[in-house]
This record gives C-alpha cells, structure tokens and sequence, in this order.
C-alpha cells in the first residue's frame, strides 16, 4: 500500500488523489499540512521539507495506508501556481500485512 508521496516541486497548491476511479484524498495544501499533523497524532506540528509537497496518507496508523493491491487505477492531480517541468516523486510503500 501507499503510506506516503513527496513530491520535489515547491509551486503545488493543492491535490487529488483517485484510486480506481474513485477521490480518495483532495486537499489544498494548507489544509493537508494542517491534516497531516492531525493524522501523525502529534501534539506539535511537522516540519515539511522545504521545497516538497507531500502527502502523507497514514501518518503513524498501519490503518492509514492506502491499500494497492487490487488497484487497476492509481492517479493524482496535481494543481501549480506556476510552471515546473519535471519533478522526481519519492513514494514510501508498504508490502506485507502488519504483525499484530
């Protein structure tokens, strides 16, 4: 499954997140910095790597991660507030079913 995406591009304001056709997360990026605080189940904030956008789907909950395994369809919309031509995006996965 897919726990987290971070994404090299500094000018993203906002997102959608589709699997199998179906929005499975759509946000801005002020909201998602506020959400994945609330999902990491801190009592102080993160601190966001300057110049990435990410999307931290599970923040410290297993039951967060987005489960792949049947997925024929993984997309993501991503909205600029200005050009960028290519960015590398590093995705944090999860295999296996957890030991509990």
């Amino acid at each position: 499954g897919v726990k987290a995406l971070h994404i090299k591009a500094a000018n993203i304001s906002g997102h959608e997140v589709l699997l199998n056709d179906t929005t499975i997360r759509e946000s801005t990026k002020t909201l998602s910095d506020l959400v994945a605080d609330i999902e990491s189940l801190q009592t102080v904030s993160r601190t966001p790597v300057t110049g990435y956008y990410h999307m931290d789907f599970a923040g410290n909950r297993y039951s967060g991660i987005v489960p792949t395994q049947n997925a024929r369809e993984f997309r993501m919309k991503l909205e600029f507030s200005a050009a960028n031509a290519a960015f590398p995006i590093i995705h944090e996965e999860v295999i296996g079913t957890p030991d509990m």
